[in-house]
């Protein structure tokens, strides 16, 4: 019997998006349409000279919640699922629609990866392990919007890393042997760049930066801009941004952690949400909050709790003592550190020595390497309007750079970011235990603790998706609902109505009630 789901779906949607004409489109490997070769200017391939260094002084700051590095204990795991095949737990959303998936509904058991576009999904299998491509070393399948297969294709190269936005429809990837490749919609190839030979990556391979493993452990980051326009890559502590023939447009580096000072220093204190949330509430504040309002708020309470200015006042140091906790918790800074203006802001300094001894009559500085100590770029996408990005480094900095590769402002969430995202109305920064949800005042409205899950962003929200449970949440980062699944999970992607998800043999709209 045919699929009932996409009926369903169209009778509860407007503007329903038309089918196909073929439901399935298999394509063998093809050749690009636009393979470009590596450039022979100096300046298109962006010497080391010619890369520029991000200036994060004078521009604003915003340190959120510090993410801490693991958690001591994870999350309990909720009970097996006893009846049924689906099951919501908690939250405003209901099951809308359940369905067995046919057999020409169910991907091969080789797609165990997924990533969420703007018009569907992509099933990614990495290792070549499709039987309808056995000559391939991997294959994308993509869905619409109402979780029909579109387009099928084997690809002459493994993927190693792949780059997908939720508000885009391209997709960049990254070859184990150094080959960059950018799809568009269709699934068609726009670009091949062989990085391995490509001058911009010799500049690094062969100079005297400290590097380590092969070069697809060097490149950590690969993307393509929403509207098809642009592409980049990241190698140590560089971002190169493209067009679709190779050419640069910007290239940019992060300050060396050396040369990194900030007036205002970062502390290692790192709270769970609900620490978080009850720092908010000795303040008086409650999500969405900004930076300034935090700011506000402690110097008005610092005034009234100061045992300073209150010599006399019951339990001053203890209430202050609480005050300063809160503070630190909200923002990574550390209290004594603070000016009178409580104005936080970064500049450069000069590169110190590895190590100092001092035995009162002289004093001895030693540097043990000539190479600077490079804060590596570990997460970059591009913004929303395709031609700006996100940066984030190593050391928790997010830089938001315009189309020209400027400063605009800069995040700090004490950790390393593992994806960041941009939707039209927010900013998604994900680390190995947490999710910030950043509306476009620059407010933090969401603060979602990971713990064994992985986080994705859809077109209509945010899911953590466990083995077999799902969380669902409202693109400000507000429980939607909770959902258990007999079978483990393998896909979860948004649809016009809600959101998909799908087991082996099963799938599953919640939607969200009015």
């Amino acid at each position: 019997m045919p699929s009932k789901l996409p009926e369903w779906l169209r009778s509860r949607t407007r503007t329903a998006t038309p089918e196909p004409s073929s439901p399935l489109d298999t394509d063998r490997p093809h050749s690009p349409s636009s393979q470009a070769q590596p450039c022979e200017s100096e300046e298109s391939h962006g010497a080391r000279a010619g890369i520029k260094q991000l200036d994060l002084s004078g521009v604003p700051y915003f340190p959120l919640p510090p993410s801490p590095a693991s958690w001591e204990t994870d999350a309990d795991e909720p009970s097996d699922l006893e009846s049924g095949y689906f099951q919501i737990d908690t939250g405003p959303a209901v099951l809308a629609a359940t369905h067995k998936l046919e057999m020409a509904e169910r991907p091969e058991a080789c797609y165990r990866e997924w990533a969420g576009l703007a018009d569907g999904c992509l099933s990614i299998d990495k290792r070549g392990r499709n039987p309808r491509f056995p000559d391939c070393q991997s294959s994308l399948l993509k869905r619409n919007c109402y979780g029909a297969p579109v387009r099928e294709v084997g690809l002459p190269h493994d993927i190693y890393r792949l780059g997908a936005s939720p508000t885009g429809v391209g997709i960049a990837c990254l070859a184990s042997s150094g080959g960059l490749l950018v799809y568009d919609g269709d699934l068609t190839s726009v670009l091949e760049l062989d990085l391995a030979a490509d001058r911009r990556t010799l500049t690094f391979t062969q100079s005297e930066i400290p590097m380590w493993g092969r070069l697809r452990n060097q490149i950590r980051c690969v993307g393509v801009g929403t509207t098809m326009e642009r592409c980049l890559y990241s190698i140590a502590d560089t971002v190169f941004c493209m067009d679709l023939r190779g050419n640069n447009v910007w290239a940019v580096c992060m300050p060396p952690n050396a040369g990194w000072e900030r007036v205002v220093s970062r502390t290692n204190r790192a709270g769970a949400d609900h620490e978080v949330m009850s720092a908010l509430e000795l303040l008086g504040l409650r999500l969405p909050v900004s930076h300034a309002d935090i700011r506000s708020q402690y110097r008005a309470l610092a005034m009234v709790w100061h045992p300073d200015l209150h010599p006399n006042l019951k339990d001053s140091v203890e209430r202050m003592q609480l005050l300063n906790h809160a503070w630190e918790i909200l923002t990574g800074v550390s209290p004594s550190v603070l000016s009178g203006e409580m104005q936080e802001k970064l500049t450069l300094r000069r590169t110190a020595p590895d190590s100092v001894i001092s035995t009162g009559l002289f004093t001895i500085t030693a540097t043990f390497s000539n190479a600077p100590s490079l804060d590596w770029v570990y997460a970059a996408s591009f913004s929303s309007d395709g031609v700006g990005a996100y940066i984030g480094s190593y050391s928790g900095k997010i830089v938001h750079v315009d189309r020209q590769g400027d400063c605009i402002e800069v995040f700090d969430v004490g950790s390393t970011p593992e994806a960041i995202y941009e939707t039209p109305s927010h900013l998604y920064i994900c680390t190995s235990t947490r999710m910030y949800v950043i509306d476009r005042n620059r407010r933090l409205t969401g603060l979602l603790d990971i713990h064994r899950n992985r986080v994705i962003v859809t077109t209509n929200g945010l899911a953590g998706v466990g083995k077999k449970c799902l969380h669902w949440y409202s693109p400000d980062g507000q429980m939607l609902g909770s959902l258990r699944s007999r079978h483990p999970i393998r896909q979860v992607y948004g649809t016009r109505m809600g959101l998909c998800v799908e087991t082996r043999q099963h799938r599953a709209i919640m939607a969200a009630t009015p």
